[in-house]
């Protein structure tokens, strides 16, 4: 609804995967003061504490894998996922203290930031998938673009279709970025090839080009064009052979 008050409207990825889980008590664990993440395949598990006595745990997975295991709706079965990867009795004793939730995590973002005297800044104006980590930072780093902009010019409309500008470049970055990583969380012979491909590119490279730290030092900067992709992929790897 935010996105019309600009006289834009809503777009959006298609379905990746899903992203959700439970508030749970009583799990032993001795990583309290950390974001954890362990994975199985392409699926991954999240938990991390939430408080002094609760736990968020999560699950990444397509919706059919979470209608596959029963981790949509049953309890035991989020938890029996996720000890495959968590320390061993970490969730011997835990008990469900909320409500079970799988949501889309496709990104989605506004046709139209400006408009109408509105601004639009965070979710409201683009939000990226939320495995990938940047929501919040984008949100804090929309609103200092905005203030810095209207705090050179007296004439906002300008100073707003310049953010606007600089907002979905630096977006594009982040929505091209969660796009690559949906293929890597693919199955099939192609998935594995980028696997493969992505794999020997970190080594040759530790930053892929800045995409693999965009987490740390934003997307300023990044230029999400097809030799960012063929880098991300090890595609311009001397060693690299087509199986397209």
């Amino acid at each position: 609804m935010a996105r019309q008050w600009t006289s834009g409207e809503s777009a959006s990825d298609p379905e990746c995967h899903r992203f959700g889980g439970v508030l749970i008590s009583g799990s032993h664990t001795d990583d309290r003061d950390t974001d954890n993440i362990g994975k199985l395949g392409v699926e991954a598990v999240n938990w991390f504490a939430a408080g002094p006595d609760h736990t968020r745990l999560y699950l990444q997975m397509t919706a059919p894998r979470l209608r596959e295991i029963g981790a949509d709706r049953a309890f035991d079965a989020v938890v029996a996922f996720a000890a495959q990867v968590m320390p061993e009795g970490a969730l011997d004793d835990v008990q469900q203290d909320g409500p079970i939730g799988f949501f889309p995590n496709s990104d989605t973002w506004a046709t139209r930031i400006a408009g109408n005297d509105v601004v639009l800044v965070g979710d409201a104006a683009g939000s990226p998938d939320p495995c990938q980590g940047h929501g919040t930072a984008l949100v804090f780093h929309d609103v200092r673009t905005l203030s810095e902009l209207l705090l050179t010019t007296q004439d906002w409309h300008t100073a707003s279709a310049e953010y606007a500008g600089r907002r979905s470049a630096y977006f594009d970055a982040v929505l091209t970025y969660d796009r690559w990583e949906c293929l890597l969380a693919a199955a099939g012979d192609n998935a594995d090839r980028l696997r493969d491909g992505h794999q020997r590119a970190k080594e040759a490279d530790p930053t892929l080009g800045g995409f693999s730290v965009i987490e740390a030092r934003g997307p300023d900067g990044l230029v999400a064009d097809e030799a960012a992709r063929r880098h991300y992929f090890g595609e311009d790897l001397p060693s690299f052979v087509s199986h397209r």
